[in-house]
């Protein structure tokens, strides 16, 4: 995409125990001006800062459809911190903003999208119902919104429904043939369920997009791309050479992913140089990832699945 873009990751499956995420770019252009100061809230996750924020528009802009949707993104944030006994409360604060966003608005096309998540993996005790889910799945159909095929994939998640759920990946790649990001994110995801065939062909097709690109959106994109084919070699045993190609391409370039540190791509490499018996190699680059395991618990965490990380770090 050509603008700059804030991915909000709606992990309502984490919240709820359910099985679909998915994840909404909100790009703030859309919004009035006014917004813009929730932008670097949101990127860093600072609720606090988000909520003084919108206590500062309350009385100008409050009974708004926008206004409304951001503040269950808002909400959201909150559940990050909050404890087990709040976050019922919360959770159904937040779908009451999308709610009443709707209501403002009848083709608000983002809260009807946060609707689908919430309402198909929330319990029945905080508001969740899959028929509800499915109208307002239905509304973005008759809306057309370009967030349809991501409501169909949520719902076919929820549903356990592989069929459909491809059918829908393969409709979303088909709105949207030269976007690559969506391609990567898909590899993310299949790589995480153990589905490597259907993650490299997307890796393959979002590489022939962004590889002769020198656009800065594209540039991110690639760099993803390369840590998540490395990150399939290091887990799988496949594409080993072209995984360690990509990821030394990282550490030597000093590219990462936004978010991520170091150590992550040393580890994947270090996995990939177990797989193709460079042992010693592999445990120089533990011992690096180790350096940055400190200040990150999963990646303390996955070191140690290793074998490492048990007592420097």
């Amino acid at each position: 995409m050509r603008h700059w873009i804030l991915a909000v990751l709606i992990g309502l499956a984490t919240a709820f125990g359910g099985t679909a995420m998915a994840q909404q770019n909100i790009n703030f252009e859309q919004f009035d001006p006014v917004y813009q100061p929730l932008a670097e809230a949101f990127r860093d996750g600072d609720h606090k800062a988000a909520q003084r924020v919108l206590k500062g528009l309350e009385r100008q802009h409050g009974k708004t459809a926008d206004f409304e949707f951001l503040s269950g993104i808002v909400t959201l944030l909150q559940m990050n911190d909050a404890g087990a006994l709040r976050l019922p409360f919360l959770a159904r604060r937040m779908r009451n903003h999308w709610l009443q966003a709707v209501e403002y608005d009848p083709n608000h096309e983002l809260a009807h999208f946060s609707l689908v998540q919430y309402l198909a993996n929330a319990p029945g005790i905080v508001g969740g119902s899959l028929d509800d889910a499915l109208k307002h799945r239905d509304r973005l159909h008759e809306l057309d919104s370009e967030h349809r095929f991501m409501a169909d994939i949520v719902i076919a998640m929820v549903q356990e429904d592989e069929a459909a759920e491809l059918a829908a990946w393969d409709a979303l790649f088909a709105s949207q043939p030269e976007n690559a990001q969506i391609r990567v994110n898909y590899a993310a995801q299949k790589i995480n369920q153990e589905q490597y065939e259907r993650a490299l062909e997307q890796l393959q097709a979002a590489l022939t997009l962004v590889v002769t690109s020198d656009d800065e959106a594209d540039s991110r994109v690639l760099t993803q791309l390369q840590y998540q084919w490395g990150k399939l070699a290091a887990v799988s045993g496949q594409e080993l050479d072209q995984g360690a190609e990509f990821l030394a391409y990282l550490l030597a370039e000093d590219r990462l992913p936004e978010g991520m540190s170091q150590g992550w791509v040393q580890l994947r490499l270090a996995q990939v140089e177990q797989h193709r018996q460079n042992d010693e190699q592999a445990q120089q680059l533990f011992s690096a990832a180790e350096q940055f395991a400190s200040d990150d618990e999963n990646l303390r965490k996955a070191l140690t699945e290793q074998g490492h990380c048990q007592r420097s770090c």
